[in-house]
């Protein structure tokens, strides 16, 4: 191995590392959950999170790929900052611009949306004020998306941490407890997520003023031709981007529409439970994706395609090891997580093993996704999540209506892997990347057999009380963890993790 190559990883590694940090405010929602549908009902919890849905794949659709874009663009233009600034500049007015008028068209669409929504009788009554009201996230939560893809473009992959951790998920959860004892019973779910995202906005707006001379930013001038590019491969990118979002989002929100009266509202929050917590072993994956986006742009610039291999194989060998064993100790612990819920919830479980098992297939897949879109591909990525979401959609329209939650679980982890084998074929089919080679069966091999003894295991101490059991069962997930470290990577691979790879093998 190179000395270059062994940078590329320990470069990969950190990232991922910091990126991973700093996507752990799903923990924290995943502990807001149960805490929200104690005090609100699940029924309540149930229309948020379809609402939030919504505006998540809305806000995708606004944000119009600036956030990839950037990490596109910015690494390969360090070298002229008015140019970068430029960038920046016209990112922030496309996308800004964008979400405000979403915005406002969703306001006054607000009558006819709610409508549509099932919700018990006590927040039905105020669906249309709320949909008004919430619709203003959009300008918030495509700044903060913005701002912080930008911080990522310069390969700073730590500072969101604060932003997305202590006071995009932490104070939503300390607003939605003191909205609930101020007795908004009904909108405080959707004014605490609006509390939490401006507050999140102030500091996503200090970050860039660390990173960016934000009044260079206000004089820059982007050249036409640039601009033109920055726009063209945004409206390419887009679609593929809010569709990422929607085969994963948009299930609660179909469940609620294809389920009649609160029954709608329940399964959606059942469903948006277990996807919630699922979500731990995508956000692996996907700190991974975040730090290939920039890397794969600089090092295909500066050094071609064949630089980009290593990096590409490195981060799936990772990611396939990590999330295997995660995933068996998620859905050994499942009903000891589901306790801190209402009875109600405990059908989340069965949903929990389904998108688990989907989330660990396609983390072996590699993060082809990133590599695809920072190649220049401007039509595939739209068109693999299309793919996807024809799939999810047809699946769903079939099961959920028979099978509710878990129907609706089937359909996307089927969806999510078709999009992710779309992208591993085109790696492969395009620029002849190849995420899988002889150095990946030792690791696959130690993670499965590492998840083959921590689910019977687990099975085992379910006699010692919820406490207990999960206790022991992290243990054993650390324990995999130690195990996939020490004997499952090479020395150079356990090398490029710094401080962790050689503590494990010490």
């Amino acid at each position: 191995m190179t000395d270059t190559d062994s940078q590329d990883k320990s470069a990969v590694a950190r990232g991922a590392g910091l990126a991973f940090l700093g996507r752990l405010g799903a923990l924290v929602e995943v502990i807001s959950l149960p805490v929200f549908e104690r005090l609100y009902g699940l029924a309540t919890l149930g229309i948020f999170l379809a609402l939030f849905a919504l505006m998540r794949v809305m806000t995708y659709a606004a944000e119009f790929a600036m956030n990839t874009c950037l990490q596109r663009f910015v690494p390969a233009a360090e070298a002229d900052e008015d140019v970068v600034h430029g960038y920046l500049r016209a990112a922030l007015m496309i996308s800004g611009g964008l979400s405000v008028a979403t915005a406002g068209v969703i306001a006054a669409a607000a009558p006819y949306l709610a409508a549509l929504l099932n919700a018990a009788d006590a927040d039905a009554a105020h669906l249309t004020a709320i949909i008004r009201l919430y619709a203003w996230v959009l300008p918030l939560w495509v700044f903060v998306e913005v701002a912080t893809g930008a911080i990522r473009a310069r390969r700073v992959f730590g500072p969101e941490i604060r932003v997305r951790i202590f006071y995009e998920q932490g104070l939503r959860l300390v607003a939605g407890i003191g909205f609930f004892f101020a007795g908004f019973l009904s909108y405080g779910l959707f004014l605490a997520h609006l509390a939490s995202l401006f507050i999140a906005a102030l500091l996503s707006l200090h970050l860039l003023s660390q990173h960016y001379d934000l009044g260079r930013m206000l004089t820059a001038r982007l050249p036409r031709d640039r601009f033109r590019e920055l726009f063209s491969v945004g409206a390419h990118m887009m679609p593929a981007t809010a569709c990422t979002f929607a085969l994963t989002d948009l299930p609660v929100l179909l469940l609620n529409l294809l389920i009649p009266g609160a029954s709608g509202a329940v399964a959606a929050g059942i469903y948006g439970i277990a996807r919630k917590i699922a979500s731990v072993l995508h956000i692996v994956r996907e700190s991974f994706e975040y730090v290939l986006a920039p890397l794969t742009s600089e090092r295909n610039a500066n050094a071609g395609i064949a630089a980009v291999q290593a990096m590409y194989s490195y981060a799936t060998r990772l990611s396939c090891g990590f999330v295997i064993i995660l995933g068996a100790g998620l859905v050994a612990t499942r009903h000891d997580i589901l306790l801190l819920f209402s009875p109600q919830s405990t059908a989340a479980g069965a949903v929990i093993v389904v998108l688990a098992a989907g989330r660990a297939f396609e983390a072996c897949t590699g993060p082809s996704a990133a590599v695809i879109k920072m190649l220049g591909h401007r039509a595939l990525p739209a068109l693999n999540s299309l793919a996807g979401i024809a799939v999810m959609a047809g699946l769903q329209f079939w099961l959920a209506p028979r099978y509710g939650a878990f129907g609706a679980a089937i359909a996307t982890a089927i969806a999510l892997n078709v999009t992710a084998l779309l992208y591993l074929a085109q790696c492969h089919a395009l620029h002849g990347l190849r995420p899988h080679d002889a150095r990946i069966f030792r690791p696959l091999l130690i993670a499965l057999v590492s998840a083959a003894l921590i689910w019977p295991a687990g099975q085992a101490l379910t006699a010692l009380g919820p406490g207990p059991h999960f206790v022991l069962c992290l243990g054993a997930v650390v324990t995999g963890v130690v195990v996939l470290l020490r004997f499952g990577l090479s020395s150079d691979d356990a090398s490029a993790l710094g401080r962790l790879g050689r503590l494990a093998r010490s």
